[in-house]
């Protein structure tokens, strides 16, 4: 099962980056980093809002165009990979993510996990606007 989602962000590619990697702005909107080495085959873990942890193997770093990360929860039997890839568009930058599940379950976890990536890409895009009226 693979879940796509995609949002414009009105920003730079290296802030949209930085929104992707750093710790802190990592914390506002996918969840708070416990553990973040950004390096193919560094591991990462996050909490996640509802306080679950969510650990994380890095796959690929391409800095301001590509991350991919293979990640999972204790106790469940599921790993899904992660994807963010930025591309420059008219408007800013198009931040695309996509998660595949290594499950073969019907549409009720397609259509969980879309909600949460609408979710997450949400407040991804709230934290781009809020920084840039910190930033002015």
């Amino acid at each position: 099962m693979r879940v796509e989602r995609d949002v414009v962000l009105d920003t730079t590619s290296e802030e949209a980056w930085r929104l992707l990697t750093d710790p802190d702005e990592l914390a506002t909107w996918l969840g708070t980093p416990i553990a973040l080495d950004l390096e193919p085959g560094g591991v990462a873990a996050y909490i996640e809002p509802d306080g679950r942890v969510r650990h994380a193997v890095v796959e690929q770093v391409t800095p301001g165009e590509r991350l991919s990360f293979v990640w999972w929860s204790p106790g469940d039997d599921l790993a899904s990979r992660v994807v963010f890839e930025l591309t420059e568009v008219e408007d800013g930058v198009k931040v695309a993510v996509s998660e595949t599940h290594a499950s073969t379950a019907g549409a009720t976890i397609r259509l969980s996990a879309g909600a949460i990536w609408d979710d997450r890409l949400f407040d991804l895009e709230r934290r781009c606007l809020e920084r840039q009226f910190v930033l002015v």
